[in-house]
């Protein structure tokens, strides 16, 4: 999750806005980071899981490097979270730990959660297990209020998209299958004809027939042949291509024409097919699950960006204001470190700087860029 900070220029308007500022934030307890309904996250809860992070075995050395990056990161997990379960909690909508518990395990894929950590981290992104579980939380709100918008479950429109798939399967199998070939391509028909009879008459394989007659005029090292696998959904985009390698049966070789080009030249593609793969009933299913998983997130998000503005959230400045996104719940944007006076200092028993600071930090202090 990135956040963006501004920085602000010094001037008379900017002095008043920050005076008035001052005047209106002092109604927030200076060691409260954030209110959401009736919940309330302080500097000392903000601190905590700041501390256990670092600790964190795998991750924790990368996320303290990242310092005051990772704490708005951490915050903004915090407030999506805190206004997830109020979100919910204001529509009526149930989401039990139990649930959480499942669709965490579900994310999984039968992983430990160490080796999901160590797989984030080496893709530059290290998290929490608890970030995990805030994230998944929030995602599940998200489904429940996709199932309300949708009016079904994420399984049955999984269901439906499948069917769907299947029929176009059937009506365009072209599309929807993958081809094992040899390929070999001249600017000569002549040649083309010829390698493709020797392959189809004399046994030959294209290789060979190509070797028995080179085509002279072709750049070095086009009298080569490759193997390679064609995907019928990218070749739809040349439908006339795609029908002509549909008619090339499996053990046969063809001739495929393409032209002409700009200049009136055409190009012809001798094609030996080794195999058609038609996509597989699995693999259909994966994509309507993912089709399903799309419509159902997109839907969830928007319903809660609008559920969340009945929600009260104040956030302390110097954290950051509350930004109110079409899609999704609120985050947390621009930092304003001149708004309070410094928090009350406060026993720390995770040893890091009383008052919401960073170890190494000034108390209190704000991400910056």
């Amino acid at each position: 999750m990135t956040v963006k900070f501004r920085r602000r220029a010094a001037g008379v308007l900017v002095g008043a806005a920050l005076g008035f500022a001052s005047l209106t934030a002092c109604s927030m307890n200076a060691n409260t980071v954030a209110e959401i309904g009736d919940q309330t996250i302080t500097t000392q809860e903000l601190d905590q899981a700041l501390e256990d992070a670092y600790a964190d075995p795998i991750v924790g050395d990368a996320l303290e490097e990242q310092g005051e990056a990772f704490r708005t990161e951490y915050l903004n997990d915090m407030l999506s979270y805190e206004i997830s379960k109020a979100v919910a909690a204001e529509a009526g909508v149930s989401v039990s730990d139990e649930e959480i518990d499942d669709m965490f395990e579900e994310s999984l894929q039968g992983q430990s959660i160490e080796s999901v950590q160590e797989a984030a981290a080496a893709q530059g992104t290290p998290l929490t297990a608890e970030q995990m579980r805030m994230r998944i939380a929030t995602n599940l709100v998200n489904a429940k209020f996709g199932e309300e918008v949708t009016g079904t479950t994420q399984e049955e429109l999984s269901a439906e998209k499948f069917e769907e798939l299947q029929k176009q399967r059937e009506e365009n199998p072209g599309q929807y299958s993958t081809y094992d070939v040899q390929a070999t391509v001249t600017a000569d028909q002549a040649f083309a004809d010829d390698w493709a009879a020797k392959v189809n008459e004399q046994g030959m394989t294209l290789q060979e027939a190509v070797d028995s007659n080179p085509d002279e005029n072709n750049p070095a090292g086009t009298n080569e042949v490759s193997s390679e696998t064609v995907d019928g959904a990218q070749m739809a985009q040349n439908p006339d291509v795609l029908e002509q390698l549909q008619a090339i049966d499996e053990g046969d070789t063809g001739v495929i024409v393409q032209g002409p080009d700009q200049n009136g030249a055409f190009v012809y593609l001798v094609v030996t097919m080794d195999k058609v793969n038609l996509t597989p009933d699995a693999d259909l299913q994966a994509q309507a699950d993912q089709a399903a998983q799309q419509e159902f997130f997109q839907a969830g998000m928007t319903e809660a960006a609008a559920q969340a503005k009945k929600i009260d959230i104040d956030v302390n400045p110097r954290y950051g204001t509350v930004e109110y996104p079409q899609q999704g719940l609120p985050s947390i944007g621009t930092p304003n470190p001149n708004t309070f006076s410094e928090p009350e200092q406060a026993a720390d028993p995770s040893g890091g700087v009383p008052g919401g600071g960073l170890p190494g930090g000034v108390p209190g202090g704000v991400p910056t860029s």
